[in-house]
């Protein structure tokens, strides 16, 4: 990932972190409440990640092309996926999507706990994404990021990793 994606999106997070107020209640059934850190762009960021979860849930059905539209095309875009691999760039990055649409995994998904940390054109989000599929469920965390271009809010950044075990 370059340094200057890397440093942002750990910048954004930490923000995220230190300026969390309560939890804002939400009366759309598809968005559980959100913690809320700046107001301004709250309502497009909130769409905007409704928009990717309602895309994953669709590339889980076989199909690839919701994903596509929601992620900027730029070179720095980074998904690390639950696998552990890193793909870098709108090529690696749409190979994975499409490989993924192909399998069908089915199940769905949906976030819990999340947080938007937003700035003049960048969001940050942090959630834990709940996966329901053949009857089991599961846990990661994730974390996004969005790009204001063209006054659209497009993906850059999303990583997902195992939430850690209870002592």
């Amino acid at each position: 990932m370059p340094v200057m994606v890397r440093s942002l999106l750990v910048c954004a997070f930490a923000a995220a972190i230190a300026v969390t107020t309560g939890a804002m209640a939400q009366d759309d059934d598809a968005m559980p409440a959100v913690h809320q850190a700046a107001a301004p762009g709250t309502p497009a960021t909130r769409e905007a990640v409704a928009r990717f979860y309602k895309a994953l849930n669709a590339m889980f059905a076989g199909d690839a092309k919701p994903m596509a539209a929601l992620w900027s095309r730029k070179p720095d875009v980074v998904y690390m996926g639950p696998d552990g691999r890193a793909h870098h760039g709108w090529l690696e990055v749409s190979a994975d999507f499409d490989a993924a649409a192909k399998r069908k995994l089915g199940g769905a998904v949906e976030p819990r706990d999340i947080t938007i940390a937003i700035g003049r054109d960048i969001a940050v989000v942090a959630d834990i994404e709940v996966g329901k599929r053949n009857g089991r469920t599961n846990k990661v965390r994730a974390t996004s990021a969005f790009r204001l271009e063209g006054g659209q809010w497009k993906m850059i950044a999303h990583h997902v990793d195992p939430l850690p075990t209870a002592p």
